[in-house]
């Protein structure tokens, strides 16, 4: 069974996921140790992920409402 569906089953909670990289490589590793600075727009990405998330309840709407949207 996958992680996610055993979890789903559990739980009704999402984990904490812990940002981590483990790097190997022959260069020194110089990427930004900011997750956002990671992103072309870091000010929209920090935004869009720390908001509400949108709901699109499909249960709630008919065929027709789905197709216009």
């Amino acid at each position: 069974m996958l992680l996610c569906e055993r979890h789903k089953k559990e739980k009704t909670k999402l984990p904490l996921v812990y940002n981590l990289v483990i790097y190997n490589g022959k260069e020194v590793y110089n990427a930004p140790r900011n997750l956002w600075d990671l992103f072309t727009d870091s000010m929209i990405a920090k935004q869009l992920m720390t908001s509400d998330y949108q709901l699109v309840d499909l249960q709630s709407m008919s065929n027709d409402e789905i197709v216009r949207k």
